[in-house]
C-alpha cells in the first residue's frame, strides 16, 4: 500500500482544496495534518510579518514531530496550536 496506518501526511496547502482527500485518510487510520505557517516575513508576507521563516520552519518541523497519531484531519499552526476550520 502506498500508505498505510501509522504514517502521517501533510498538506501544505489551502486546507479546503485539501480536505476530502485528508479525511478519507484519516478514516484509514492515516494521521492528516493541515499547517498554517503563520504571517511569515517574506517578500509576500512583508517586512512588518511578525514571524520569521526560520521560526515558522522551526515551529513547523516541531509540530509534525509532535503531532501523534490522530483519526481526525487537523488543521494546526506553526506554534501546534489546532486553528478552526
Amino acid at each position: 500500500a502506498l500508505l498505510e496506518k501509522g504514517q502521517i501526511v501533510i498538506g501544505l496547502t489551502n486546507p479546503y482544496s485539501n480536505d476530502k482527500l485528508m479525511a478519507s485518510l484519516a478514516d484509514k487510520g492515516i494521521t492528516t495534518l493541515t499547517l498554517h505557517p503563520g504571517h511569515v516575513e517574506t517578500d509576500m508576507g512583508g517586512q512588518g510579518a511578525p514571524v520569521k521563516p526560520a521560526d515558522s520552519a522551526g515551529g513547523l518541523a516541531d509540530t509534525i514531530l509532535g503531532a501523534g497519531p490522530s483519526e481526525t484531519l487537523r488543521f494546526l499552526d506553526w506554534q501546534g496550536n489546532t486553528l478552526p476550520w
